[in-house]
């Protein structure tokens, strides 16, 4: 009777275990993990997949030389943005406009002000100083 005690407590441990770390691996981050000014990275390009870039905060790459252009968005809480935009004759400049996310397909999606999509991005990882994502449109 005791050995039969002790392999449920062994079996409602594992379970309990695997429990947790499939919720902790498959919890996603949320809309609020993405706010705050996110810029392209060239320095961290060691990815699995040549198609994720990956953005760090701002702040980070301040001090940064610009050897070329590099997407640059900034995400507010109440879902308004701003992004760097390069132009087709080759000029840099500050839009306004709107974010959205999606949690379930893990897209964000940034707009203009005139509610077009400019960049359709899904959302590979969200890490404290990291951003990977991966381009659709």
């Amino acid at each position: 009777m005791k050995k039969r005690q002790a392999d449920k407590i062994i079996l409602l441990s594992i379970s309990i275990i695997l429990a947790f770390a499939y919720t902790s691996y498959t919890v996603k981050s949320s809309k609020l993990d993405l706010t705050g000014c996110w810029i392209e990275s060239f320095k961290n390009k060691n990815y699995k997949k040549d198609s994720i870039t990956i953005y760090t905060p701002c702040k980070q790459n301040s001090l940064l030389p610009t050897e070329r252009f590099r997407f640059k968005i900034n995400l507010r809480k109440n879902e308004s943005c701003n992004y760097y935009l390069l132009d087709n004759n080759n000029s840099h400049s500050m839009q306004s406009g709107t974010w959205l996310y999606n949690n379930k397909n893990f897209m964000l999606i940034i707009k203009n002000s005139n509610n077009e999509i400019v960049k359709l991005f899904k959302v590979i990882e969200i890490k404290k100083n990291m951003l990977y994502l991966e381009l659709k449109k």
